[in-house]
């Protein structure tokens, strides 16, 4: 083995051919191919439209899911109920889907910045049914002001 060519080398009494200078292709992979766009868990549009139907949902609660990003969309349609006894839900659906859009961003808020979380406007309400409607709904502070300024007994009907 004294006699190696210029480019190969001895490696456990085998003689191999190094890349460097090698008239050999080199190869390479083949690119990745392309990544759908769509989030993995993201519901269909399918998905969405049977479940506009199965509630009923008017075209403003409708417009709202579509705004919604496919996270919150998944979590919509898996954490949504509206009680049995409401014919119209379309509000209370907007105002759920508004405050899984919060909860999420604030999660991913947390995620990426490490930010502390936003002050809640329920730490100003001292009655803990309240500050807890408060903290469901994610009310801001001027719907915390409104709330405080109604009867106690109109506060339940809310």
């Amino acid at each position: 083995h004294a006699e190696q060519v210029e480019g190969e080398h001895e490696q456990g009494g085998v003689i191999q051919q190094s890349e460097i200078g090698s008239s050999r292709p080199c190869t390479v992979p083949p690119p990745p191919s392309p990544v759908p766009r769509v989030h993995p868990e993201a519901p269909d549009e399918m998905a969405l439209a049977e479940f506009c139907e199965r509630w009923k949902l008017n075209e403003d609660a409708v417009a709202k899911l579509h705004t919604l990003n496919p996270v919150m969309q998944q979590r919509v349609l898996a954490e949504w109920d509206a009680p049995s006894y409401m014919t119209k839900v379309d509000g209370r659906f907007i105002l759920f889907c508004v405050q899984i859009a919060k909860e999420v961003q604030a999660q991913q808020r947390s995620w990426h910045d490490d930010a502390p979380p936003p002050s809640s406007a329920a730490s100003t309400v001292h009655d803990p049914v309240l500050a807890q409607f408060v903290e469901t709904w994610a009310l801001n502070e001027r719907s915390v002001q409104k709330m405080q300024s109604l009867a106690p007994e109109v506060q339940q009907q809310v």
